[in-house]
């Protein structure tokens, strides 16, 4: 495959260009490159931003997704804890706790 005389940078600026408003014919003429050539960037480059968009809502979504397996696991812990007692009013110490959160 042929290397780009345009760095990735530069092409990603060229096309921001354009979506801000800039004509796209004198983008190309100043670039010194085809019209299909930069539609080929443009496309290249909407792929890139929804595949980070994308990897943005997936990070969110396994944070949460985690957050709520620590949730369960304590519950859990809290309620092994809790049933392990005789006393009711034994519940759960703070250093239980900070375990559980440790493993964690």
């Amino acid at each position: 495959m042929r290397k780009s005389r345009y760095s990735d940078d530069q092409i990603e600026a060229a096309v921001r260009q354009a979506e801000n408003g800039a004509s796209i014919t004198e983008i190309i003429r100043k670039l010194g490159v085809s019209e299909a050539t930069f539609t080929v960037w443009k496309k290249r480059f909407q792929q890139a931003v929804s595949e980070d968009n994308e990897l943005t809502r997936l990070r969110y979504e396994n944070a949460e997704l985690k957050r709520l397996v620590f949730d369960l696991i304590l519950d859990r812990q809290l309620c092994k804890a809790n049933h392990a007692k005789p006393d009711a009013a034994a519940a759960v110490t703070p250093s239980e706790t900070a375990q559980v959160m440790a493993r964690n």
